[in-house]
């Protein structure tokens, strides 16, 4: 009798659900498409498949979990370097993180095999009592998307500061250099500035006594005229 082939897909976001707060690590999201496959005398009800499906994401919770491990350990590792002052901190932390990430990998190679098991494991329970599961096969494909554990910029900042935070004192210098530019540029060429003042003034000066000069005589000309316009 011909089987029929019911193909169930489903997706996780980001494995890791609960990341582990780190200054130093960052876990990016991993996503995982998972594929169930069951053949069996007729197509089997969604009802079903998503039972094997609960099987299968519990099965990714070791996996978190493994994730979840490496990235603290790692961040323990590197703290405790930084703390040291190890002036080759930035480059061991780098190198811790490559290892973790191949523990990761490593880690994720056992994925489908572990929701393998636990589909197979769940559909024989449900074969039990169901004769649609019971002579059912089932082949599962998990596939994880590209992502590694990296190092934040805080590391290479906490080594070269030997774990001081200076981006205060970086603000500080920059706005005191900023003053010495501003100075520096007003101050350049003194002495051609101050001719150059000078020249200013004198020219407003000279501008402003012949507004005055204009303005005595057009006074004395009204003066004059009101004297010759009184009577007698």
């Amino acid at each position: 009798m011909a089987k029929t082939t019911t193909e169930h897909k489903f997706y996780v976001v980001d494995l890791v659900r609960n990341k582990p707060k780190s200054d130093y690590v960052s876990i990016p999201p991993y996503r995982v498409n998972v594929t169930i496959k069951v053949e069996a005398k007729e197509k089997v009800p969604t009802s079903k498949l998503k039972r094997l499906e609960e099987a299968a994401r519990n099965s990714l919770e070791d996996t978190e979990k493994l994730i979840v491990k490496v990235a603290a350990e790692s961040t323990k590792k590197i703290e405790k370097l930084i703390a040291e002052q190890n002036p080759d901190a930035s480059a061991k932390a780098n190198q811790l993180i490559q290892g973790a990430n191949i523990a990761i990998r490593d880690g994720l190679k056992h994925a489908e095999s572990a929701a393998q098991k636990a589909v197979e494991a769940q559909r024989k329970k449900e074969g039990k009592q169901d004769a649609l599961l019971k002579e059912a096969k089932v082949m599962v494909v998990v596939k994880v998307g590209k992502a590694a554990l990296v190092t934040t910029a805080a590391v290479a900042k906490s080594v070269a500061t030997a774990g001081v935070d200076v981006t205060g004192f970086v603000f500080a210098a920059k706005a005191c250099y900023d003053a010495y530019k501003a100075i520096d540029g007003l101050c350049a060429d003194e002495s051609k500035k101050c001719q150059a003042l000078i020249h200013g003034v004198d020219k407003y000066l000279t501008a402003r006594e012949k507004k005055l000069g204009t303005l005595r005589e057009a006074i004395r000309a009204g003066f004059y005229g009101l004297r010759q316009e009184r009577p007698g």
